[in-house]
């Protein structure tokens, strides 16, 4: 017979996804030599951890200064919130120069987050997939907002 007001049944509860996921900065952390299943996520509560805190000035001034570790997913989930809240200045992106590469050129300069998948040679812009997409999808909305 399930109880859900057993001990055991509500330590081994994640305190659900919505309760610190949405204060994860990707950019604090950084990936694990391996696996550490038998760790929890800070954000989730899932049982492997694949990413671990970095000694930034945030964890120095609090009180408990152990490193936080978080799964494959809750990462994933703050690179793509970050891609999307990093917004370059209209213009400053020209993608009609950008050229798709499958060399390992670093991040992108837009998010910081992602691998450079297409770059411009000339003014020396790297840019991800993801910001790509999104310059595309803001030209074509301005040039079909323009139309006579």
């Amino acid at each position: 017979m399930q109880r859900d007001d057993w001990p055991c049944n509500t330590v081994s509860k994640p305190a659900g996804p919505s309760a610190t996921v949405a204060t994860i900065r990707a950019r604090d952390y950084k990936p694990l030599d391996y696996a550490d299943r038998r760790g929890h996520c800070h954000a989730c509560g899932r049982r492997t951890v694949d990413y671990i805190e970095k000694l930034n000035g945030e964890r120095k001034s609090r009180t408990d200064q152990a490193a936080r570790r978080i799964c494959e997913g809750c990462y994933q989930e703050a690179v793509r919130r970050g891609q999307v809240s990093a917004i370059p200045l209209p213009g400053t992106i020209v993608l009609s120069s950008m050229v798709r590469t499958t060399t390992d050129l670093g991040r992108c300069v837009i998010c910081n987050l992602g691998n450079v998948a297409y770059c411009d040679r000339e003014m020396q812009t790297n840019i991800c997939q993801q910001c790509y997409d999104r310059e595309v999808r803001a030209n074509a909305s301005a040039e079909g907002g323009a139309g006579p």
